[in-house]
């Protein structure tokens, strides 16, 4: 009913175009994604204990991923434009190496645990 109210009455209501009642209809559907989320962690708290990742990585990591998104953007700005696949596997490459050198450098446990079992497996092989 979210949906539906966004999609078809709120264009009308604010004197938009119709076809702008898409951007009503993604936006319910993340405010109920939201909503669902909410509702389901409060639920596993109650029956498991405290969930979720402290603010201090959170922060973090989020950090890491808006420098590797500018990384990411920078490289689509600055390299001559390609057809769309060549230009993504150069922009999401970045991205995901500019993501995965700063979560390294930020001490991620994770990260940093996935890079000394690489370096283990490269000395092997």
């Amino acid at each position: 009913s979210l949906g539906l109210a966004s999609a078809m009455l709120l264009p009308a209501l604010f004197g938009v175009p119709a076809q702008w009642g898409a951007v009503g209809l993604t936006a319910s559907a993340g405010v109920a994604g939201w909503i669902e989320f909410h509702l389901l962690r409060r639920k596993m708290n109650q029956k498991l204990g405290p969930t979720g990742v402290p603010a201090r990585i959170l922060f973090k990591l989020w950090s890491a991923a808006c420098l590797a998104a500018v990384a990411g953007c920078a490289v689509e700005y600055l390299v001559p434009s390609h057809s769309p696949i060549v230009t993504a596997i150069y922009v999401l490459g970045v991205h995901g190496m500019a993501y995965f050198a700063v979560t390294y450098l930020m001490h991620i446990r994770e990260c940093v645990e996935l890079m000394g079992k690489l370096l283990r497996r490269a000395r092997v092989g």
